[in-house]
This record gives structure tokens, sequence and C-alpha cells, in this order.
């Protein structure tokens, strides 16, 4: 994925990269890694050697893969008091209101936030299992768990999930 970054506006045609896990790799050519690489440290420097094929120059770099983790913060629970017209304990809550508290120190627009009624939903990409619930004017309680998805803008693979309960509480 970093290959035109790294070329810089050279042929890929004329120019190989290869990508080390050290510099000395790079400088020997091996061991050479592949190119899906898995890492799970936060941070992992990858070593990349350029090299123009018909004239056998190389060129060293590096860069660095910073993994973001994807955990949602567990928000506080929306508490509410009973509607005296209707003290049926069930209201109407503003979910949306709960995401900087679930993205935290993240940057909310690196990701999206989707709300649900159970686990599976909140586990299946796109709503497939249920849908995503309405997050200005959904209307439940009176101890009703919301199940929250947090995923990745740039893949919707990566995501977390945490839980918050709507607690509708009775008329004095």
């Amino acid at each position: 994925a970093n290959n035109a970054a790294i070329l810089n506006g050279l042929d890929p045609l004329t120019h190989e990269v290869t990508y080390y896990a050290t510099a000395q790799d790079a400088i020997n050519t091996f061991p050479q890694l592949p190119a899906a690489q898995i890492t799970t440290a936060t941070t992992t420097t990858f070593y990349v050697a350029v090299e123009n094929t018909a004239f056998q120059c190389r060129q060293f770099t590096q860069f660095d893969a910073v993994v973001v983790p994807c955990d949602p913060t567990m928000p506080p629970d929306m508490i509410t008091c009973d509607n005296n017209n209707s003290p049926d304990g069930v209201e109407v809550f503003d979910l949306s209101t709960q995401g900087s508290a679930i993205v935290d120190i993240l940057n909310p627009a690196d990701f999206t936030i989707t709300y649900h009624t159970t686990q599976a939903g909140a586990d299946s990409p796109n709503g497939t299992l249920d849908q995503a619930l309405p997050t200005t004017a959904f209307v439940g309680g009176p101890n009703q768990t919301i199940y929250v998805r947090m995923q990745r803008n740039v893949n919707p693979l990566q995501y977390g999930t945490t839980t918050f309960q709507l607690v509708v509480l009775p008329l004095p």
C-alpha cells in the first residue's frame, strides 16, 4: 500500500520496492518481508529498499506503521425521569450525545458509531443482523442495554463495541 508514496513518481515498471525488518536486512537484501505483513505492536518500523532494476542502483528509506486501537470508551448510562403524561417507563433518548464519550481521545472523524439493541447486531457490519437505531429520537427504557459499535472509517472490519444503559426512573 505504500509503494506509490515510496516511489514518489518513479516508474514502478523500472523500480522494485522491497521491505525488511531491519536496516541491515535491507542492505543484505535478506530476509525480505512479504507484502502483507501482520504486526501486533503499536508501532513497527519497516525498512525499504528501492532498486532501479535496469542499473541495479539501490536507495533505502524507512517508515513506521502505527496501529491505532479501535477501543470505544464505555459512556455513562443515560438517565431520565418518566414522563408525567404517560408514566410507562419508556422515554425518548438522544443517543448521539454519547458519541464524544465513546470516542474519547481518538479522532471522531476517523470512526462511525452505531447503536444496536443486541450484541450480535453491534458485531455485524452494516447492520446485517439488526438495523442501527435512530440516534436522535430512540424510544427506549426503562432499563435497556444499548450496544455500541465504533468502526474505523477506512476499514469497517476494524471495530470495537461497548454498552450503556437507558434508565427511566419512575415518578415519585
